[in-house]
């Protein structure tokens, strides 16, 4: 799907509210997808979600009303889709603190007042784009992986296509081969 202007990315700046300010100005929508790993959890364990709550206020203000967030499988409840290992050694032990802020993400989503969608992918993977995969708006297994070009093209559907009637709900995203 090709993208009409520019796409601005904030990476690191999703914590100055002016850059926020800046990047979500004209926009028609805004897709979150930030990596909840790595060790700023342990300084910061709200720093993603902080940043979408910037992100957030600025799409208030300038009405920007399409909000496509991206968090993971397993999270709110989607959780008992997750097999025992996954849930209670992974994301309730290695990843606690990922895990909570994509609760803490979700809820900031879901209490925005904007048209949303969030999109719950299943393990990620680093292969080609294959235009096959399941997006579901129901809490069902879905297949465990899926690659990221996938995801991305899902993102960027979601987020150009107010009519499709998907706003308000999550989507479980599984691969297909």
């Amino acid at each position: 799907m090709p993208l009409p202007r520019q796409r601005p990315r904030l990476g690191s700046g999703s914590h100055c509210a002016a850059a926020v300010d800046a990047a979500v100005a004209g926009q028609d929508a805004v897709i979150i997808a930030v990596n909840t790993s790595g060790g700023v959890f342990k300084e910061n364990p709200t720093y993603v979600s902080s940043g979408v709550a910037l992100v957030i206020e600025a799409m208030k203000r300038h009405s920007v009303s399409r909000l496509v967030v991206v968090s993971a499988l397993g999270t709110g409840d989607s959780r008992p889709l997750l097999g025992w290992f996954v849930r209670t050694v992974l994301k309730d032990g290695l990843l606690k603190l990922p895990s909570q802020e994509h609760e803490r993400k979700e809820a900031l989503t879901r209490s925005s007042g904007l048209q949303w969608v969030i999109a719950r992918p299943g393990r990620l993977t680093n292969g080609p784009a294959l235009g096959r995969f399941v997006a579901q708006a129901e809490i069902a297994p879905v297949p465990g992986s899926i690659a990221r070009a996938d995801v991305a093209e899902f993102l960027v559907s979601a987020g150009h296509d107010p009519a499709d009637g998907r706003a308000g709900v999550w989507i479980e995203l599984g691969g297909v081969t």
